[in-house]
């Protein structure tokens, strides 16, 4: 069974000690820093986000990073370790679930996606985001794909 929480400093250096490889690629590849700065980066950033545990273990990070302090405008993101694949149909249905926390208050969600991370973009495609066509984005040049969704109603 997964449970849902605010992610505790014990939890964050998990996931980024056992890191997904193509969570840590495409990091990577957009932003040209390792992992572990900028999953920091984004839990302080982030509005709201969650941990997602089997067994108090933690297998995902995810959370909506605000764009900046004057609209409505977020930024979803999600890392976890190889054990999300283990429990990935519980994973979906707990994170559908959540997604309407996530999302409440903003107009748009908006954010890219590298176009390797066909895990990711499932479950993008899972919480009812539009994927557009992969383009080159970050300092090499990475195809990524820009994903959006919008209106969530205050």
């Amino acid at each position: 069974m997964i449970t849902i929480t605010a992610p505790t400093a014990a939890h964050i250096a998990y996931i980024v000690d056992h890191l997904r490889k193509l969570d840590a690629e495409e990091v990577r590849a957009a932003t040209g820093q390792e992992a572990n700065v900028q999953i920091h980066k984004a839990v302080q950033r982030a509005g709201r986000h969650f941990c997602a545990l089997v067994d108090d273990t933690p297998i995902a990070l995810y959370g909506v990073a605000d764009m900046n302090g004057f609209s409505k405008i977020g930024s979803p993101w999600l890392v976890g370790t190889d054990a999300i694949h283990t429990h990935s149909k519980a994973f979906l249905r707990q994170s559908k679930r959540q997604f309407t926390e996530l999302a409440h208050g903003y107009d748009y969600l908006v954010n890219m996606v590298d176009a390797r991370n066909k895990p990711s973009i499932d479950w993008l495609k899972w919480l009812g985001f539009t994927l557009y066509e992969a383009a080159p984005y970050g300092p090499y040049g990475t195809p990524f794909h820009k994903f959006d969704m919008g209106l969530f109603p205050a």
